[in-house]
């Protein structure tokens, strides 16, 4: 109602919008022990204000500070340093200029594989010829595959093993090996493990042994004849892996086995030995044969015969004669 007038300070008004997402956060995917990295774009025409989040499930999210794990929390690039399999898997941005409701960014996933880890190692094996052995190996890790390998000098070379002839499961985590021979003995088989993660592990070696089989060769002779209180001897020649010996005797009524003492010694041996064996009075007649055993099988011998011959006894001696001229007879 004067006459002055007063006039208030300016004011300005800014109209802002809502910021408008150019670059949304990509999916990631590390190994364990390796960072990962999520980045954003928006536009504006006023500040804005970011705030990422973190959720298990998708539904629960978890307001980011920045800590040992995280870094940028405020900020267009997230940076999680070291994730373990129990961090966050999901992660989001919402973006504030003070418009209602502000915008939130698609969720971007962390998937963090593990390095591959053997827990067991392939152990020895031990067969027979044409017998089945089985090499297997115990593993964790992400998207694991398998490669088997073969050494047959003694673990200076190693080749893959391909499915196919003896083998099977070459890409899996038990090989199998299937009518084996005696020529694979002493191969070395043992297991690379790989997986999504860049870092192979290789498993210990294990050793095939394939046993040998009985084989005789060297029979027994097959006739020997001695005197009364002579001597003889059998030997039987055969190889394979853990060889015994049992000599048998057939005394003209039965078999009976061989055991060392009296006439025998080596009745557990390669080589019988009969020592001062007697006849009276007439020849007899014995036969021997040995049966042998080994870790995978057994053989038998083929018969020997001993013929024991009686030592002459005289039973009656010449007696004097005597007679009166030389046309008499005389005998003894």
């Amino acid at each position: 109602g004067c006459a002055l007038t007063a006039t208030s300070n300016t004011a300005l008004l800014t109209v802002a919008n809502s910021p408008t997402v150019t670059q949304q956060p990509l999916n990631v995917t590390i190994c364990a022990g390796s960072n990962a990295t999520y980045t954003i774009a928006a536009t504006s025409s006023a500040p804005v204000a970011y705030q990422w989040q973190g959720s298990t499930n998708g539904t629960t999210w978890t307001n980011l500070i920045n800590t040992t794990f995280y870094s940028g929390t405020t900020t267009t690039s997230l940076l999680v340093t070291n994730p373990n399999t129990n961090a966050f898997t999901i992660y989001r941005c919402v973006l504030n200029t003070g418009c209602i409701p502000p915008v939130t960014t698609n969720n971007a996933t962390l998937t963090i594989n593990t390095q591959p880890v053997i827990a067991s190692n392939p152990a020895n094996v031990t067969i027979c010829p044409n017998g089945v052995a089985a090499f297997g190996v115990n593993a964790t890790g992400t998207s694991l595959t398998y490669q088997w390998q073969v050494s047959t000098n003694g673990g200076s070379t190693w080749n893959n093993v391909s499915n196919g002839g003896i083998y099977s499961g070459a890409t899996a985590n038990i090989l199998t090996l299937t009518s084996v021979q005696a020529t694979h003995n002493s191969y070395r088989y043992r297991c690379v493990v790989t997986g999504a993660c860049p870092t192979a592990k290789t498993s210990t070696d294990a050793i095939l042994t394939v046993n040998s089989p009985v084989v005789i060769n060297g029979q027994p002779t097959a006739n020997t004849t001695i005197c009364s209180g002579g001597n003889a001897s059998f030997t039987v020649g055969a190889t394979g892996t853990g060889l015994a010996y049992q000599w048998w005797v057939h005394n003209g009524t039965s078999w009976a086995i061989v055991t060392n003492g009296g006439i025998y010694s080596g009745a557990t041996s390669a080589t019988l030995n009969i020592t001062g064996i007697t006849a009276a009075p007439v020849a007899k007649t014995y036969l021997y044969y040995c049966a042998l055993s080994g870790t995978c099988n057994g053989a038998t011998s083929n018969t020997a015969t001993l013929i024991v011959n009686a030592l002459p006894v005289i039973t009656s001696s010449p007696v004097n004669v005597t007679r009166c001229d030389s046309t008499s007879n005389a005998s003894f």
